[in-house]
């Protein structure tokens, strides 16, 4: 199905963003976010005809230019949009991240760790490592 963009749609959409009680900072993001989808569809030339398949290449184009956590914000803003127009054919699925666990990234600080730990108190020792297997559960739900 092909839905159709309007300015009054923008309108529209931030009285409902108010009325859903949101914070002025995320008004400002949802509305940004619209907007910019807005420009690409009449950059496009599609403005008469939004379909799922716009939507993906407009995510497509994210991607190129964004890192996959803004992607997600934008498209979390979009989707919204589309809800609070009934558009759910035109609902996009969210970019999977793997969440990183604690790993010291340069050897400079993996130095620096094995520095504390040689270096300190057996209590210090202690409780670095009950911090980093606590750290290491929270993060692995199979344990």
């Amino acid at each position: 199905m092909k839905y159709i963009l309007k300015r009054e749609m923008l309108v529209c959409y931030e009285k409902v963003l108010i009325e859903e009680e949101k914070s002025q900072a995320t008004i400002e993001k949802y509305m940004r976010d619209v907007r910019k989808f807005f420009q690409y569809v009449e950059e496009m030339g599609k403005k008469e005809g939004i379909t799922k398949e716009i939507v993906l290449s407009y995510k497509r184009s994210l991607i190129e230019e964004y890192a996959p956590s803004s992607v997600n914000s934008m498209l979390a803003s979009l989707n919204h949009f589309f809800k609070v127009n009934h558009w759910y054919e035109c609902i996009v699925k969210s970019l999977k991240i793997q969440q990183r666990t604690f790993r010291a990234r340069k050897r400079t600080d993996k130095r620096r760790i094995l520095q504390i730990i040689a270096g300190g108190t057996k209590r210090r020792k202690i409780s670095f490592v009950l911090y980093s297997s606590d750290n290491m559960r929270k993060r692995n739900p199979c344990q």
